[in-house]
C-alpha cells in the first residue's frame, strides 16, 4: 500500500524501497492459506464444536482456527469467516 501511495505522490524512489522490503520479507514469511484452505479449516472447527454451535462459541472457534493457521491468515479474515459460518 505504501508503495502505491508513493507512486501516486510522485516519489518512485521511496516506492522502490518499499517494494524491495516486501520482496525481502516475503522470503521469510510463511505462505498464506488459500481461501479454500481457510474455509476448510473453519468448517472443520465449526463441526468439531458440535451440534447446536452458536455465536457464544465464536471466540473458541476463532482461537482453534488461529492455532491451525499458524500465522498464515489474518485475524480479521478468520473472524469474518467464523462469524459467517455461525450465522
Amino acid at each position: 500500500e505504501s508503495a502505491e501511495l508513493y507512486v501516486q505522490g510522485n516519489r518512485p524512489e521511496l516506492a522502490e524501497k518499499e517494494l524491495a522490503e516486501v520482496e525481502l520479507l516475503s522470503v521469510y514469511l510463511p505462505a498464506g492459506l488459500s481461501e479454500a484452505e481457510l474455509d476448510a479449516i473453519v468448517a472443520e472447527e465449526v463441526a468439531a464444536a458440535g451440534e447446536g454451535v452458536s455465536m457464544k462459541q465464536m471466540g473458541q472457534i476463532i482461537k482453534a482456527v488461529n492455532a491451525r493457521a499458524k500465522g498464515r491468515a489474518e485475524g480479521g479474515v478468520i473472524a469474518a469467516k467464523v462469524k459467517a459460518a455461525l450465522a
